[in-house]
């Protein structure tokens, strides 16, 4: 049996619906998107166990559906929290569960229909594009990161995150996946980031859900970048998770946001994260994940 298997049915045997949920995703994989998958599995098993890889995504799955329960009971009208300071220890900076949560997030990018849809999107539409200078904000596991630095056409990478272990793994990450460009990582929040050059390219992948106020956020990035730079943002709409502090209620809301900042969207993308028709998914308040390129 290969790894992503043994993986799946570790899964599986703890919890049941989510093995038929993964086999659904495992056969709907590209040969490369598999080959990939058996790539990062194969990554973090020099650190971990298929027993702890296991753990790390049902404790991810497990507090997503405690959020979910928690923003149905509530009407759909709010998250459980709702500033920085509620999640920032408990998450951000605690070590042991940063890790589960950045392994179990790694793992969905493949195995959730969603995810890898806006993946594609964002390999497909976002790095066509050139420049010197590329920034990340919040770059979590690395994954996106490593995709720019490997597909990308800039000179020098950046990438910033207010989480150490985040940052870590994406330097783990990208030293066994990313191609030899120049990078640097800044562990800093990025409000207080005093960049010593303009961006020609900016990729803020659901962060905007994690902020008090994400106007201030795409204001700033505006701010350090060039004119012609391309913005890729990407945000979950009625998305509970344990540490999404703000609620778009609309893919609308998102594109007020972006434009209200002076951006102009050339592209975008909405995909329903349980796999419904669109206008299921807004009618009963389900998760959509909308991303944008956008141009200054």
């Amino acid at each position: 049996m290969d790894i992503v298997n043994q993986l799946v049915r570790y899964i599986g045997e703890r919890h049941p619906m989510q093995e038929k949920y993964l086999e659904k995703g495992l056969a709907a994989l590209s040969a490369e998107d598999r080959e990939d998958l058996e790539k990062v599995i194969e990554f973090f098993a020099v650190k971990h166990t298929i027993e702890e890889m296991g753990e790390a995504y049902l404790v991810f799955v497990k507090d997503t559906i405690n959020e979910t329960k928690y923003f149905v009971e509530n009407d759909y009208s709010r998250y459980r929290y709702a500033t920085l300071s509620e999640v920032n220890g408990n998450v951000y900076q605690n070590e042991a569960y940063m890790s589960q949560y950045m392994l179990g997030l790694q793992l969905s990018g493949y195995l959730w229909d969603n995810h890898r849809q806006i993946l594609h999107w964002f390999r497909e539409e976002f790095l066509g594009y050139e420049g010197k200078n590329y920034l990340e904000i919040g770059p979590g596991h690395g994954q996106y990161f490593a995709e720019a630095m490997n597909r990308g056409k800039y000179e020098n990478y950046y990438a910033i995150d207010l989480s150490k272990t985040s940052l870590d793994m994406t330097k783990e990450y990208v030293q066994r996946f990313a191609k030899g460009s120049h990078f640097e990582l800044v562990h800093e929040n990025f409000y207080d980031y005093d960049p010593k050059c303009l961006f020609d390219a900016v990729c803020v992948s659901e962060v905007l859900e994690h902020v008090e106020d994400p106007y201030v956020m795409i204001k700033k990035i505006v701010e350090i970048t060039g004119e012609g730079a391309h913005i890729y943002i990407n945000v979950p709409v009625n998305a509970p998770a344990i540490d999404h502090i703000y609620l778009y209620r609309t893919v609308d809301e998102v594109k007020d946001l972006v434009q209200k900042a002076g951006l102009k969207i050339i592209k975008e993308i909405a995909v329903t994260g349980n796999g419904w028709p669109m206008e299921k998914a807004i009618k009963h308040k389900s998760a959509i994940n909308y991303a944008v390129i956008a141009v200054k």
